[in-house]
């Protein structure tokens, strides 16, 4: 039986329409002008970033939400190809061409297809939003966009076994400057989809919802997903887990309530990205050292805001202390990027020191034992 996948994300890889693989120019004409071979792998994906609106408002992350994840996917075995602001042609272009390189795979053959910006839910189906849309009345949609349920059967119609088709498309209303005629008939975030036997249907968040776009450079989902893409042995539900527990720390007190990515499962196999050893949970890093006792504080804060180089971008840590409590579960890392390496994870109840935070970003400067420092996520730290 064919194991369908669905993963479905808020709002948001070809630059400027032009297709980004490991192969660059030669699979970019094989993509357009011709079938392409398998080549003797197993994983494919189709991944599809829209940031570059020309008529609705732009998004600023989906470019490097895709890449990001399309770097992942790379690294455990996915041959990916990438387009980055792409238009309806190009967009229905390369869905026909994936189709018929999973046909041409065979059974074994794993499709992924990843779309990241802006979609709405419109007379009972999900729109997939180009950048080249021109949108003035509802009924456009049907003509202008790309319906996710046509990606979805050219997917179901090739001869590979598994799919796996993620949609990171509900961040906010497309159309809110200006107004838009028949709005009615379209809905806040995306549709939910029922699983057919054999699927599996996550969202970035509830059904009906809007996704927060994060005030970094990647959406709180995103970069959850991506860290835990590698996480050894994960089936693909308890991946997502994972990446639901980080997703809501990381929104804690961005809005009314955490964003809750969501999913519904009706596999009949089972599936993960990373099939090797279990023994190491989350993302890859090393698993979570038990409670100890609390983390010391340093002796005396700097003077003045100390600076330090995240990916080399500057960002300043002023100096803070206090005596706190872990309100719940977090990670420790070593820079204020949930990407890096993970030191260890305090539990509830945990009582801390906090020795800086981190300005314009959501994160405290903390001392673990014997004097090394990491960040841990503001929310999650209550102070005493």
């Amino acid at each position: 039986m064919k194991i369908t996948t669905w993963l479905a994300l808020p709002c948001r890889v070809t630059v400027n329409g032009v297709l980004e693989t490991s192969r660059q120019t030669l699979l970019l004409a094989m993509l357009v002008l011709g079938p392409i071979t398998a080549m003797g792998a197993e994983r494919y994906a189709l991944v599809i970033g829209n940031g570059a609106y020309e008529y609705i408002d732009a998004l600023g992350n989906p470019p490097n939400d895709v890449r990001l994840v399309a770097e992942r996917l790379r690294g455990v075995g996915f041959e990916v190809a990438l387009i980055v602001n792409g238009n309806k042609r190009q967009m229905d272009d390369a869905a026909r061409q994936f189709a018929r390189q999973l046909d041409d795979a065979g059974r074994n053959a794993v499709g992924l297809f990843y779309f990241a910006g802006h979609g709405v839910a419109y007379q009972g189906e999900n729109w997939l939003i180009p950048v080249s849309a021109n949108i003035r009345e509802a009924v456009d949609i049907e003509y202008e966009t790309l319906s996710a349920n046509k990606i979805l059967g050219l997917m179901e119609s090739a001869r590979n076994a598994t799919d796996i088709v993620i949609l990171d498309a509900c961040r906010n209303s497309p159309f809110r400057s200006f107004s838009l005629s028949g709005t009615r008939a379209i809905s806040v975030g995306m549709r939910r989809m029922d699983a057919p036997a054999g699927s599996f249907i996550a969202y970035s968040t509830a059904p009906g919802q809007v996704a927060y776009d994060g005030a970094g450079d990647y959406s709180p989902f995103a970069e959850a997903f991506a860290a835990e893409i590698n996480a050894p042995g994960l089936s693909i539900s308890d991946m997502m887990i994972e990446v639901r527990r980080r997703v809501k720390e990381t929104t804690e007190g961005l809005g009314n309530e955490p964003q809750t990515p969501w999913d519904a499962s009706s596999l009949t196999g089972r599936f993960s990205f990373n099939p090797g050893s279990a023994a190491r949970q989350g993302s890859g890093n090393p698993a979570p050292v038990p409670a100890g006792p609390p983390i010391k504080v340093m002796t005396q804060p700097n003077d003045a805001a100390t600076s330090a180089v995240d990916g080399g971008a500057e960002f300043s840590v002023t100096p803070e202390q206090f005596r706190g409590f872990v309100s719940n579960d977090t990670d420790v890392f070593e820079k204020p990027d949930r990407l890096s390496q993970r030191y260890r994870r305090l539990a509830v109840g945990d009582v801390i020191r906090v020795t800086g935070r981190v300005d314009n970003r959501l994160w405290y400067q903390v001392e673990l034992e014997g004097g090394l420092t990491g960040y841990a996520s503001m929310p999650a730290i209550q102070r005493l």
